[in-house]
């Protein structure tokens, strides 16, 4: 479909004018100056492509250069586009799947078009935008701020040969604006995780003291790639217990925090009591979820937004339910009817706490996303929590949880779009996530277009 389009007319007299100063290089890249031999006509026709692709992208010549949009010919000599830096960052905002051009001119002037096309029929409204209207908008970082600022994200992670699950995490934590990340893994992992994210404050499992690490994190996250076992249940459920002492502002629970709660009635009790003293966010996957529910995957596919309301009113926890068609639940949809969310066709249920995107990326089924998927909430929810102090935070936990799974989806396909499809790996999607994420930022008014 076509979702925009941008024209332009202009004397070749200009071009002439600024021939004649030596003002070309400041407006057509070297190519584009080889291939117009030099010639008035030619180049005004390749600045009146730039202005017209510009008005395409909706903003015109802002934020980025006309060197950004590079206007080449081919063999035949049909006009074609490349763009680069943030004018490629808006065209790709926009879902622009192809951009076609085209010049005509007289003895004195041209006159150039731009149109640029996605790929779904119909002239429907991208669904992502219209989605993203209904939640919150990230801040801008604010120039004031320091590390502080943004809170600590602890995230307790990776047994021995899961360094990866660590990395994954802590660098999507950083990636999503979190201050400060301390990484809880480990002691073989040490050396690998000091390579790979230097930033991160790191500290051995074996010695890591719970209300210790509840004091100094914001946002804690535990589970992807810890490990199970009897260790494991103690520890977590020792976590659990000192929530009413040391509550930290927001728990996830991800991973192999999941399938040690699915294994243990006293730790499946523990997370509903605790559930009291902050808000907590649970990420499952079906089958971890399989497990929690304890019925069988067949099942939870039949009725898993059934089971899904369910869980989340009994535990009093925020549920991420992981799909290619992701469901987010809030434990006070039922009991309360508060309209976190207003309705809106289906994505949003009733519109009571409730959550389905049905966006996918298959670029994303990888080992390793969800560990950048926890992590990556975890410091969005330290960026939401500078900024809206005011709100609720069950609320503001339940409006990170959607954000982050729109942002998932979107930072997937742009990894797709750059990597290749098949070729995307777990370590390139924080990146991609904080490209993703730029899309959802306040305009520099504190308002935003949604």
């Amino acid at each position: 479909m076509m979702i925009s389009v941008g024209s332009d007319i202009l004397e070749i007299a200009r071009v002439e004018r600024l021939q004649k100063k030596g003002r070309v290089e400041r407006i057509f890249t070297e190519e584009e100056r080889r291939q117009s031999e030099g010639k008035a006509s030619r180049l005004a026709g390749d600045f009146s492509v730039k202005e017209a692709v510009a008005k395409a992208l909706g903003t015109g010549i802002r934020g980025f250069s006309l060197l950004d949009i590079e206007v080449l010919r081919d063999e035949l000599g049909k006009p074609y586009v490349k763009l680069y830096g943030n004018a490629l960052k808006l065209f790709k905002a926009r879902r622009g799947q192809a951009l076609e051009v085209s010049i005509s001119n007289t003895k004195s002037l041209v006159i150039a078009s731009a149109v640029i096309l996605g790929k779904e029929a119909g002239g429907q409204m991208d669904a992502l935008c219209e989605t993203k209207r209904y939640f919150l908008s990230i801040p801008k970082r604010n120039p004031l701020s320091h590390k502080g600022s943004y809170g600590t994200v602890g995230i307790i992670a990776g047994k021995k040969g899961m360094a990866g699950a660590a990395f994954f995490s802590a660098l999507a934590a950083y990636r999503a604006g979190a201050g400060l990340v301390h990484l809880v893994s480990d002691e073989e992992n040490r050396s690998v995780l000091q390579t790979m994210v230097p930033e991160a404050i790191l500290s051995d499992v074996r010695e890591l003291k719970v209300e210790e690490l509840l004091q100094k994190s914001e946002i804690l996250l535990f589970g992807p790639g810890i490990g199970t076992g009897e260790d494991r249940e103690r520890l977590l459920l020792k976590l659990l217990n000192e929530l009413s002492n040391f509550p930290p502002a927001f728990l996830i629970l991800d991973a192999d925090a999941l399938n040690v709660i699915a294994e243990s009635s006293l730790l499946d009790e523990a997370l509903c009591k605790a559930a009291e003293y902050c808000p907590i966010i649970l990420t499952p996957h079906l089958k971890e979820f399989s497990r929690l529910c304890h019925c069988s995957l067949e099942e939870i596919l039949k009725n898993r937004e059934e089971l899904g309301r369910k869980y989340a009113a009994k535990h009093r926890c925020i549920l991420i339910l992981k799909s290619h068609d992701t469901m987010v639940f809030t434990p006070f949809s039922e009991d309360t009817g508060k309209e976190t969310v207003p309705g809106k066709e289906d994505n949003f249920g009733e519109g009571k706490g409730f959550f389905h995107n049905r966006e996918a990326s298959p670029s994303l089924s990888k080992g390793g996303s969800g560990d950048a998927f926890a992590g990556f909430l975890a410091g969005l929810l330290a960026v939401l929590k500078e900024r809206y102090p005011e709100i609720d935070k069950h609320e503001l936990a339940f409006q990170a949880a959607c954000l982050s799974v729109l942002i998932q989806v979107r930072g997937g396909k742009l990894a797709a779009e750059a990597e290749g499809e098949h070729a995307v790996l777990a370590r390139d999607l924080p990146h991609y996530f904080a490209l993703a994420m730029e899309e959802f930022i306040e305009k520099d008014d504190g308002k935003d277009d949604r």
